[in-house]
């Protein structure tokens, strides 16, 4: 499954993620009321579309190689980033 898949499947996540073989620093929460601009698929369509698992314990593993992208996207969905860019990546 891709990870954009499970992201729209309606399920409520919290979880530890691992990009390019390497955990992710910070946590990744998604619900139904989280989504993507236009702006942020685009900016993050190699990961939303790379293929990804859910171990038994939760985590989510990207098999995407670019873990620096890994680490920018985890930043940006936990709200590490500045406002005006998390506004333009994100549905409020």
């Amino acid at each position: 499954m891709k990870l954009i898949d499970y992201l729209n499947s309606g399920s409520e996540i919290d979880a530890d993620m691992v990009i390019g073989d390497v955990d992710m620093p910070y946590a990744f929460v998604w619900d139904n009321n989280c989504g993507f601009t236009e702006y942020g698929l685009s900016e993050f369509s190699g990961i939303l579309n790379s293929e990804c698992v859910i171990h038994k314990n939760g985590c989510i593993e990207v098999f995407y190689e670019d873990y620096e992208a890994g680490e920018y996207f985890t930043a940006a969905c936990a709200g590490f980033i500045g406002v005006s860019e998390f506004k333009r990546l994100f549905k409020e």
